[in-house]
């Protein structure tokens, strides 16, 4: 694709989704007396865009100095600008990586500028994918942890420019923050809980947000409920303080991706948001970049979690995990069924690549195309697991 193709492609991409987000805010008759909808919700949809960042060269000193601090810059996409977003590096073992190196960043919209949204978001993360060559885990989870009802980030990808400088694709992930509870609770003023790595519910996680003290107090009830050794008052109190559903799929569908860094079985890359109307503690994945990455991987792996460990200590929660797994596999982890989650993701993927540098669009389409593969091998193996016929893999 030539540069004239490509800031054509650019411009209509900005277009779309200007468009899509004029029809979210505008009513048919062109008032706005109709409630906003989601006008984040476009972004998602759409076929990915051009992040362009500028930071001051005191800006750059200070993330060489303290990658952690903030540090102010001016945000273009396509024709639409925003002065002053905050950015930060982020990231982990495996994944941090310094500011004039492909770093991963965090971006608050509206820390130096008050009320600023970007595409609806307050805040949003542009991840390097470091330990995703393929760019398409946590696509791929979402789309499944969704389908089963578990509160999960958004994403999309996005081509991603500092002070100039292509750092190719990334994938752009939705914060943590009022716009995310909002999406997937009826209540957005509970207590949201950040787990460090290696960390439990055990022990005191940091309040990412909420309106109450940190005091633990919602976190020590499910605390009491684990601890408790009769099975049956366990099980009484854990339904009291756990959300049982999306805690029992979101393990199914751990087990069954051979997520090894999940919370069940590391326990890592987890939230926990505790809603003020019903106080049953949400478990919220998060950080999913090691999916599909182990196979053949055993169903009955011991968890590390211990809120996983007390609750399937039960066996009448164990035959329920089973029941799910099944439900999962035949639901969700068909090859057809993954195929059809896997495809818009790729597709959006190979578009924003053709603008990409040649050896990048090559290498991160081969790591694409290998995870597949290992996705629809998985789906054959824990087929034969649960005991069920492993439909054939074919590739398009």
């Amino acid at each position: 694709m030539n540069v004239s193709t490509q800031r054509a492609a650019t411009r209509l991409s900005v277009v779309f989704l200007w468009a899509a987000l004029c029809l979210f805010s505008t009513a048919q008759d062109g008032s706005a007396t109709r409630p906003k909808a989601d006008a984040s919700a476009a972004l998602f949809a759409g076929p990915g865009l051009v992040f362009e960042l500028q930071v001051s060269d005191e800006g750059l000193a200070s993330l060489r100095r303290k990658p952690r601090d903030n540090v102010a810059a001016d945000l273009t996409v396509g024709a639409e600008k925003w002065a002053r977003v905050a950015v930060h590096i982020k990231g982990s073992a495996g994944s941090v990586k310094p500011v004039d190196d492909r770093p991963a960043l965090s971006v608050d919209c509206d820390k130096f500028v008050e009320g600023q949204r970007v595409f609806g978001l307050k805040r949003f993360y542009l991840n390097n994918s470091a330990q995703d060559l393929a760019r398409m885990q946590e696509c791929l989870a979402y789309e499944c942890y969704t389908r089963l009802g578990v509160p999960v980030a958004r994403v999309t990808h996005a081509l991603v420019k500092l002070n100039g400088r292509d750092l190719g694709v990334y994938v752009l992930k939705e914060g943590y923050d009022k716009v995310f509870l909002g999406r997937n609770f009826t209540k957005k003023s509970g207590n949201l809980y950040d787990a460090a790595i290696g960390k439990d519910a055990t022990d005191d996680l940091e309040l990412d947000t909420g309106k109450e003290p940190a005091d633990y107090a919602d976190l020590k009830a499910l605390r009491a409920a684990i601890a408790e050794p009769d099975p049956a008052r366990r099980l009484a109190m854990l339904e009291r303080c756990l959300d049982l559903e999306p805690f029992i799929a979101m393990t199914a569908f751990q087990a069954l991706a051979a997520d090894w860094d999940g919370y069940c079985y590391g326990p890592n890359n987890y939230r926990i948001y505790v809603p003020t109307d019903t106080g049953r503690a949400v478990f919220v994945p998060c950080g999913m970049d090691q999916l599909f990455q182990r196979d053949p991987w055993p169903l009955d792996t011991a968890f590390k979690g211990s809120v996983a460990q007390a609750l399937f200590a039960i066996p009448s929660q164990r035959e329920r995990l089973r029941s799910t797994m099944l439900r999962v596999q035949r639901d969700v982890f068909t090859p057809a069924r993954l195929s059809a989650s896997f495809a818009p993701h790729q597709a959006r993927l190979q578009r924003l690549l053709e603008q990409a540098p040649a050896e990048e669009a090559k290498r991160v389409n081969n790591f694409a195309n290998m995870f597949r593969d290992r996705v629809l091998a998985r789906s054959a193996t824990t087929a034969r697991l649960l005991g069920l016929d492993a439909p054939a893999v074919t590739k398009p």
